[in-house]
């Protein structure tokens, strides 16, 4: 999305999201995790830039935020830096979630989300 061009965002999430997880433990998993959960958010947000909010959403479903939220808001173990408390990144995901509602018209959601 630097470029302006969200495009290639999509073909990268999707091809990331089909492919199994590396390894056969969570502990192992947990940075494949967060890199998944991080490509989720950006393919939400350059869905609704290419006029899609809908099929935006689609990354991030209601039953996916708490696990997202956990591999984003607790992973200083892995060497990445903490994005925030648990709010702060639910905050984060559930404003991407009510900006692809408000652009998909769907206002009464919307506020629910955010």
């Amino acid at each position: 999305m630097e470029l302006n061009n969200p495009a290639p965002v999509i073909r990268l999430a999707d091809i990331m999201l089909s492919e199994p997880l590396p390894f056969d433990n969570d502990d192992d998993n947990a940075p494949s995790q967060r890199r998944r959960a991080i490509v989720r958010i950006y393919a939400c947000e350059a869905m609704s830039l290419m006029g899609n909010p809908e099929g935006g959403m689609h990354y991030l479903p209601p039953d996916d935020i708490d696990s997202m939220v956990g591999f984003l808001a607790n992973n200083e173990s892995d060497g990445n830096q903490q994005l925030g408390t648990p709010d702060e990144v639910k905050a984060s995901i559930e404003m991407s979630i009510a900006a692809a509602k408000i652009l998909a018209g769907k206002l009464n959601t919307a506020k629910e989300s955010a």
